[in-house]
């Protein structure tokens, strides 16, 4: 099969979070959308950057095993910063061997 694009890879639209938010509302928006990620963009001009994700694992050991409040601990604080991105029309191909 030729390779696949990024959105058949990931069909759903992404959670997105901004980046003051508190993480606890952060949490509530991706388990809403059961999602294990979020996108945390920033509006520069017209366009929004992405600036960092938010994963499932970043609340957990973060914030939760931490032992920090979720609703003073702001998703910029425990984000993972400029993660790799590509556009949905990007394709994937395996490494040449």
């Amino acid at each position: 099969r030729p390779s696949r694009t990024g959105a058949e890879m990931r069909p759903r639209p992404a959670v997105t979070l901004e980046a003051g938010m508190p993480v606890a509302d952060a949490a509530k928006r991706m388990q809403a959308a059961n999602s294990d990620a979020a996108l945390v963009c920033e509006r520069v001009g017209t366009e929004w950057k992405v600036r960092g994700i938010l994963t499932d694992t970043d609340v957990m050991r973060k914030v939760v095993a931490a032992g920090r409040d979720p609703d003073a601990v702001t998703v910029d604080t425990v984000m993972t910063r400029n993660p790799q991105v590509v556009a949905a029309g990007s394709t994937a191909e395996s490494p040449a061997r």
